[in-house]
């Protein structure tokens, strides 16, 4: 980096007195991962528009559509790590027996996966069923390589129709494709299990679409 040209320094009884200007520092871009690592690549965060698009069935939900949505897609309420506040995030989901599990697109370094790691109880809403789970990663490779099977022949059955599909793709987001992506990716995406805490009654947390004080659909932390 070239540093500013030094003006000529004025005769020590005539020097203004002030303070030095603050230096300008620049930053080299960072380099690439090294060829040949298998670091998983960092993504870069999704458009505005896309981003909008995916918290889009949190609104959908409350407006009383809980029970077309619950088909493919639940909502999960974890505690900011950082803020404390109830964030909530719909994603697609997959029901074996009576554990729900939920998949990491974004990897490790999703705010809603990352969030329930450091809080495990959370809420979850499927359709219009409520109830509190606890949050648990799968770390077992081949009960993970069999759930992440299943969630992606089930998200594929249960996928958008094609005129939405073709709005996510004028997006920039390919849905098939994506869930197809997933499962050649090395290391996986992690899978997280949402286990009943009272299983077999799945206590109601509240009402149909009665408004939490806190809760916002965003991904902030």
């Amino acid at each position: 980096m070239t540093s500013a040209a030094t003006a000529p320094t004025a005769p020590a009884a005539s020097r203004p007195r002030h303070a030095a200007p603050k230096a300008t520092v620049e930053v080299a871009p960072s380099p690439g991962p090294p060829m040949g690592s298998t670091t998983r690549p960092v993504r870069p965060r999704q458009p505005t528009l896309l981003a909008w698009f995916f918290r889009s069935p949190v609104a959908l939900y409350r407006l009383g559509l809980a029970d077309q949505l619950g088909r493919s897609t639940l909502l999960l309420t974890t505690r900011g790590r950082r803020t404390g506040r109830r964030r909530v995030t719909p994603l697609n989901y997959l029901a074996d027996g009576n554990v729900t599990y939920v998949l990491s697109g974004m990897g490790a370094r999703s705010d809603w996966l990352r969030n329930l790691q450091a809080h495990p109880r959370v809420r979850v809403q499927v359709g219009r069923r409520r109830f509190e789970a606890r949050a648990e990663t799968i770390i077992d490779p081949a009960e993970h390589r069999r759930l992440l099977e299943l969630w992606a022949e089930q998200s594929l059955r249960t996928a958008p129709p094609p005129a939405v599909q073709g709005l996510m793709r004028r997006l920039g987001f390919d849905y098939d494709a994506s869930i197809r992506r997933h499962l050649e990716e090395n290391p996986p995406p992690p899978i997280v299990a949402l286990r009943p805490i009272d299983p077999g009654t799945n206590p109601l947390i509240s009402p149909l679409g009665e408004d939490r004080p806190g809760v916002e659909a965003d991904y902030r932390v």
